[in-house]
């Protein structure tokens, strides 16, 4: 996959430097103290060639200090994220990661206001409603493209502090299946409440304080199962913070009949670089992983069932089909759906534990009830929240597949890269399960 970012890579940098231009001009026009002063003698040459040399003479430029001052903190900020990816994990390469991640947010988003600000202006122009020197010059350029920055820097600020704020969403269904052996409720109906949480990334992003939120809002749920879908890590261990308070936090998760997990495509150590690896992605897992999740009192399962409630619910746990780190009773590769629920009682209730929301006709077919995942992040940020319920049957929330088996998909509660949320809630999920 590392060959895409030979594409990304160049068009970014790109990017950046024609921001970085945009933006020097502007301040140019609304900063004169920071501009040189035109030489008189450039200027009186310029008005014997005409209005548009004398134009151009007279036209604001920054003092080179300046420009080259707002260039190196511009672009080189914008280039911290790659750079990162030489250093080795700890404090240094999470500053250069967070810096360089937000970067490229700020950049989509003045990108973003910069092309409708140049629309609504095409327009005026169009209408006759404003001059081209107003456009390129004047009052409209000058307040327009500071409202721009200033648009920019609300959306980045707005997606960074919605990022720490974890909600919680309830669904509610009905398994048309008989209960067997879960505990009755006070009325004798027979229900499961689940929190079903997903990509967590602990490390450069996520750490101890979203731990303990998360934790604390849990537990005031009273749920009877915990379901993590993956992406428990961020790729590199040594970038989380205080793993053993971590974990000892997440021992603390309350429910009655314990918690159960599958790895996801970033439990694996690597270095990624705009979300592709050049190295070799035949890796295998960090044992400090497991011990982790061994120490939060989390159970995990790799293309392996569990039999709960005496075999009245049959936990089936994937192996994730990107990640390669894991070794199972398969070998190397991911069993099928079918495969894993070869010789199980179909008449019990089957869930499909895994991080990625893919295959759901297969896991359908297989006799699997439901699908838990997580993965998609709903696109984790505007623009890409977008478009992304195309890629998937489903993308985040809960739907039903050809009326028979249930899927819910949890937008995460961590974030990967950009640690942003703009339009995106961060979340984990609340199941409330009824049985005929």
């Amino acid at each position: 996959m590392g060959h895409f970012v030979l594409i990304i890579g160049p068009a970014f940098l790109a990017l950046v430097i024609f921001l970085n231009h945009v933006l020097l001009r502007w301040l140019a026009h609304v900063a004169p103290f920071l501009c040189k002063k035109p030489e008189p003698a450039k200027l009186a040459e310029a008005r014997t060639k005409g209005e548009k040399a004398l134009m151009r003479a007279a036209k604001p430029r920054l003092k080179t200090g300046v420009l080259l001052l707002v260039s190196f903190l511009y672009i080189g900020t914008s280039a911290l994220m790659p750079i990162g990816y030489f250093l080795p994990a700890g404090l240094l390469q999470k500053i250069f990661r967070r810096v360089g991640y937000c970067m490229i947010v700020v950049n989509v988003y003045f990108l973003i206001a910069l092309a409708l600000f140049s629309l609504i202006g095409l327009l005026l122009i169009l209408f006759k409603k404003l001059s081209r020197d107003g456009f390129s010059r004047g009052a409209f350029y000058r307040i327009g493209m500071g409202l721009v920055l200033l648009a920019t820097v609300g959306l980045v600020v707005y997606g960074e502090i919605n990022a720490r704020i974890i909600r919680t969403v309830h669904y509610s269904f009905t398994v048309e299946k008989d209960g067997g052996n879960i505990p009755a409720a006070a009325d004798g109906t027979k229900k499961l409440r689940v929190a079903l949480i997903g990509d967590m990334h602990l490390g450069y992003n996520a750490g101890l304080a979203m731990m303990r939120d998360m934790v604390e809002k849990i537990n005031r749920e009273d749920v009877d199962l915990i379901f993590i879908a993956g992406d428990v890590f961020d790729n590199a261990y040594d970038a989380i913070g205080q793993p053993e308070e971590i974990a000892k936090t997440l021992a603390g998760m309350k429910s009655k009949y314990g918690a159960y997990a599958v790895y996801g495509n970033h439990d694996v150590e690597d270095k990624l670089i705009f979300g592709f690896n050049f190295s070799n992605h035949d890796k295998e897992n960090d044992p400090r992983y497991g011990r982790f999740l061994a120490d939060a009192n989390v159970t995990v399962l790799t293309d392996e069932s569990l039999e709960l409630f005496d075999g009245s619910v049959i936990l089936v746990g994937r192996r994730d089909p990107e990640e390669t780190g894991l070794r199972t009773s398969q070998g190397e590769r991911r069993a099928t759906a079918a495969e894993l629920t070869e010789g199980l009682d179909k008449s019990r209730i089957l869930i499909d534990l895994e991080h990625e929301p893919k295959e759901v006709p297969e896991v359908a077919a297989a006799g699997f009830d439901m699908q838990l995942c997580g993965h998609t992040h709903n696109g984790q940020f505007f623009p890409l929240n977008i478009g992304i319920d195309r890629l998937y049957f489903n993308a985040c929330g809960y739907k039903v597949y050809e009326n028979k088996m249930h899927t819910v998909t949890t937008a995460g509660v961590g974030s990967y890269g950009p640690f942003n949320r703009a339009f995106v809630d961060p979340e984990f999920s609340i199941l409330d399960i009824s049985f005929r």
